[in-house]
C-alpha cells in the first residue's frame, strides 16, 4: 500500500466508523423498543401464535432443505471472501516481484493491450490474439532466459515502481551502447506508437502465455482497496452484532411466553422443588420448605407456576425469611411470595395507584412498613387471580410503576 492508498484508507476509515457509529445507535434503538414492545406484552398475541404453531406443526422437509441451503450458501460466501481477501493480499504483494517456478497471478490494471489497433500490421500478419482487458486476471510465468525471448513475446516489466504488460515489437541485440545484453523495444496492442525507451531484461518481471480469467480481477482490486478493506469490517461486525440481536430477541421472547403460558406441571414436578429446593442448613430455609411442602396441592401447583414467573431471568437474586421468599434483581426488590395458614400470597414492588382500574383484586399495604417495597399484594386463591398475578409480575420485573 502506498502512502496515498494509506491516506485514503485513513479518511475511509474515519467515514466507515462514523457512519458504523450511528447506525449502530439507530439499530440499537430499535431493538431496545422492539424488546420494551415484546415485555410490556404488545408481542403477546404474535408470540403465543409463533409458539404455539412451532409445538404443533413439523417442518417440513422443503423448509429444511432450504435451511440447509441457506446455511451452506452463507458458509460459501463467507469462504470465498475470506479467500478472496487472502488472495488479494497475495496478488497484491507479489505483483511486482519477478516471477520464479510457481507461476503467478497478476490482475490487467491498462487497456493498452485489450484490442488489436488497425495500424499495427504486424498483429494481423502474425496472428497474434492473446489480447488482455483491463480486471482480466491473467497467470504469468517465469521468464525464459534472456536470449530466449523473441519478437511479439507478452512481458511484463517495472517502470518507476509500477508493472506494465506489452509485447516485445522489437529487439536491439548487443552493441557498443549494450555490448553485453539485449535491448527490447515494447508496444501495447491497443496503442498507436512504442515505449518511449527500451526495456532491459533485469527490468522484466515474467511472460504472460495466454491464460487468463476474465473481468475477475475486478474483485481482487476491490478486496485490497481500501472500500474492500472496511467492507469485510462491516461484514465482520454484523456476523458479530446479529447472533447478539437475535439471541436478546429470543431471550425475551421465551421470558414473556414463560410468563404468559407456563408449561403444564406433573405431580413429579411439584414435589421434586421442595425435596432439593436451597439445601441448607439455615433455618428459615428450612422453615419455608416445611411450609410449602406441607400445603394442599393446588397451593404447591400455584406456588410452581408463580416461582417460575418470577426466575425467567437468569440475574434474579433469592432470599428466604420463616414465611416468605423474595426476589430481586440486582438492588432492586421484584416480588415476595408469602405462605401463611396454607394460603400463598404475592406482594409486587408496583405501585397500587397505578392500578386503580382494577381495584378490588389486589389490597394496597403502602401504609404498612413491613411492605414498604412490596405494596401492592394478592392472595393467591382463584385461578383469576393467579393470571392477574402473571401478568403484574411482567411488569414487576421491568420495573415499571414502582
Amino acid at each position: 500500500m502506498t502512502a496515498y492508498d494509506g491516506y485514503v484508507f485513513f479518511l475511509c476509515l474515519i467515514v466507515f466508523l462514523l457512519f458504523t457509529a450511528v447506525f449502530t445507535v439507530m439499530i440499537v434503538s430499535l431493538i431496545r423498543f422492539y424488546l420494551k414492545l415484546i415485555r410490556l406484552g404488545a408481542e403477546d398475541e404474535k408470540i403465543i401464535i409463533e409458539y404455539e404453531k412451532a409445538k404443533t406443526s413439523k417442518k417440513k422437509s422443503s423448509e429444511r432443505v432450504l435451511e440447509i441451503a441457506g446455511f451452506a450458501i452463507t458458509l460459501l460466501l463467507a469462504a470465498l471472501l475470506l479467500a478472496g481477501c487472502v488472495a488479494s493480499s497475495v496478488i497484491g504483494a507479489r505483483e511486482t516481484n519477478r516471477v520464479g517456478r510457481t507461476p503467478s497471478l497478476k490482475v490487467v490494471m491498462s487497456a493498452s493491450m485489450s484490442y488489436k489497433e488497425p495500424d499495427n500490421e504486424y498483429l494481423f500478419e502474425n496472428g497474434l490474439n492473446d489480447q488482455v482487458k483491463t480486471f482480466d486476471l491473467i497467470v504469468m510465468r517465469e521468464l525464459p532466459p534472456e536470449e530466449e525471448l523473441k519478437l511479439y513475446d507478452v512481458v511484463s516489466y517495472e517502470i518507476n515502481g509500477e508493472l506494465v504488460l506489452h509485447r516485445i515489437v522489437g529487439i536491439e541485440e548487443p552493441n557498443e551502447k549494450h555490448p553485453e545484453e539485449r535491448w527490447f523495444l515494447m508496444q501495447g496492442d491497443a496503442v498507436h506508437l512504442p515505449d518511449k525507451f527500451p526495456v532491459r531484461y533485469e527490468s522484466m518481471r515474467g511472460i504472460y502465455r495466454g491464460t487468463r480469467i476474465a473481468a475477475v480481477g475486478s474483485f481482487f482490486v476491490f478486496m485490497r482497496s481500501p472500500a474492500g478493506l472496511l467492507s469485510i469490517l462491516l461484514i465482520l461486525f454484523a456476523c458479530v452484532a446479529t447472533p447478539i440481536a437475535e439471541r436478546k430477541i429470543q431471550q425475551a421472547k421465551d421470558e414473556r411466553y414463560a410468563i404468559r403460558c407456563p408449561s403444564e406441571i406433573t405431580a413429579e414436578e411439584i414435589e421434586e422443588p421442595f425435596s432439593t429446593l436451597q439445601e441448607s442448613k439455615k433455618p428459615d430455609i428450612r422453615a419455608f420448605r416445611e411450609k410449602i411442602t406441607k400445603s394442599p396441592p393446588q397451593v404447591k401447583k400455584t406456588y410452581l407456576e408463580i416461582s417460575r414467573c418470577l426466575s425467567v431471568k437468569k440475574n434474579i437474586k433469592i432470599s428466604y425469611s420463616a414465611t416468605s421468599q423474595t426476589f430481586k434483581l440486582g438492588k432492586r426488590s421484584v416480588a415476595r411470595l408469602i405462605i401463611r395458614n396454607n394460603v400463598l400470597s404475592i406482594a409486587l414492588n408496583l405501585d397500587p395507584k397505578q392500578y386503580a382500574h382494577i381495584k378490588g383484586s389486589f389490597s394496597n399495604r403502602s401504609g404498612q412498613a413491613s411492605f414498604a417495597s412490596f405494596p401492592m399484594v394478592i392472595k393467591l386463591s382463584s385461578p383469576h387471580k393467579v393470571g392477574l398475578a402473571k401478568e403484574l409480575i411482567a411488569d414487576a420485573l421491568e420495573g415499571k410503576h414502582t
